[in-house]
This record gives structure tokens, sequence and C-alpha cells, in this order.
């Protein structure tokens, strides 16, 4: 690594740990726990300064909004905000089986009386069966076959698309269409797929709105609001969270 300790870079041209770390989002000690284990990409240091790693300014900006765009970033968008950074659909999970593991722990006589001590009260039994619930939620992806799930969610979404409206060729030349309707059905487990998988979704999404264009010769812009009107109506996220997550999903509706 090169260590710059001469002006090459002006103050305001660099940025230190606490400064990166803002850009993406993060806490200081996350970026540093990155660093120390390699992880996240996170580029070399342009300058050491009193012994402090800094990076030029376009550097850090470039690697946040990479960042963004990854694994991390989507994760990051669609986290509960639990200590834990589940999604929303896993802490749903979490939150669902914590209430029954407590319901099964505590308020069934015949099996509290087998385990529970003087010293164990409620709020003991709720924490166990928090951790109980916890293990469920971050198993979802070994509960549930998600590569096969989002496949089968692909073939549904095209097969809606390709046969919106009274044909398709209708759909695409009229300019009052600004989206194709999906069904419930589907539009429901394309949002149930959000909310537990972000990232794995962000890759069905866009192979959806790419076989949309190549095998149908529908216009993106379309297939983007159809999916978007379906993961309005369906997707059970708040109107901020969605839009935080399609702005980082979807691609842009006039790209070539």
């Amino acid at each position: 690594m090169v260590r710059l300790t001469a002006p090459e870079f002006t103050g305001d041209q660099l940025v230190g740990i606490p400064e990166m770390a803002e850009l993406a989002g993060i806490t200081s000690s996350t970026l540093r726990a990155y660093i120390s284990r390699g992880e996240n990409s996170i580029p070399l240091p342009q300058a050491t300064i009193g012994g402090r790693s800094m990076w030029a300014r376009p550097v850090a900006e470039d690697w946040a909004e990479a960042r963004s765009k990854s694994s991390e970033g989507v994760e990051a968008a669609m986290s509960s905000g639990d200590n834990d950074s589940l999604s929303r659909g896993a802490a749903d999970v979490r939150q669902r089986f914590t209430e029954n593991f407590t319901r099964t722990l505590w308020e069934r006589p015949a099996v509290r009386k087998r385990w529970t001590l003087r010293h164990r009260n409620e709020e003991a039994v709720r924490e166990l069966a928090d951790e109980l619930a916890w293990e469920v939620a971050a198993s979802l992806d070994r509960i549930i076959p998600t590569e096969e799930l989002g496949s089968t969610i692909r073939h549904a979404v095209l097969d809606e698309l390709a046969n919106g409206g009274d044909s398709h060729e209708d759909l695409v030349d009229n300019q009052d269409w600004q989206f194709v309707g999906i069904t419930r059905p589907v539009s429901r487990m394309l949002g149930w797929h959000v909310r537990h998988f972000p990232y794995s979704a962000q890759t069905v999404i866009n192979d959806i709105i790419g076989e949309a264009e190549r095998r149908l010769d529908l216009p993106r812009q379309v297939t983007i609001r159809s999916l978007s009107n379906a993961l309005t109506m369906d997707s059970g996220l708040d109107g901020k969270t969605l839009e935080a997550y399609l702005q980082l999903v979807l691609p842009p509706e006039n790209a070539s």
C-alpha cells in the first residue's frame, strides 16, 4: 500500500473512517470491522495522515454508492431495524414464533410445570422464546427453497405480463396503458419474496424486466410500472420502505 504523507490531497479532498461510514450509512465500528475482516470490498486508503487511514472523497463516494446497490445495501434498506438485522419478513416470523413459543412454554400449565423453576418468570420465558424464534427466522433460507421460489415467481409474473390486456399488441401500442394488472395471488407472492429475501427478489425482478423486454417485446417502463403497482398494492410494506427498495433494485425506465 502506498502511504502518502505529503500534501497530494487537500483536507477537503480526504475523508476518514467516520466520514466514510456516514456516506455508507453504517457506523464507524462496522466499517472498521469490515476493514479488519477484509469484507465488503473496502478500497485501499489513498493516504495515511497521523497514522489514520484516509480516502479520497470520490473514491469513498463511489464505494458507498456501489455498496448501496449490493446485497448488503439492499438488505439494509429492507432491514427491520432490530439488532440482528433481519429482513422485515423474517422479523415478522420471529415475532409470530416468539408469541407462539411464549404461549406454549408459559401459558400451558401441563408444559410449564415440566421445566419451570421458581426464579423463572414470564419475562425470562419470553426471552427464551425470542431466542428460539430467532433461530427460525434466521433459518428461512434453509427452510424455504429460495432459488426455486424465485424462479416460480418469475415464470408466474411473466405469464401475467404475456396475457395482460385484450392482446399484447394492444397493450404495447395503446399509450393509455401504464401497466399490466398482476393478479393478487401472484403479486402477493412477489411481495412476500421481497419482504423475506430482498436481495434474491432483486435478481428475480430484474430477470422479469429483461425477459419481458426480450421475449415479449414489452417496453421496460410498462414492466417496471406493473411490478411497482403490484408491490404497492400487495407487498405489505409501508410506502417509504418500498420506495427506498425500488430505487435500489429497479433499472431506469429508459435505459438502453
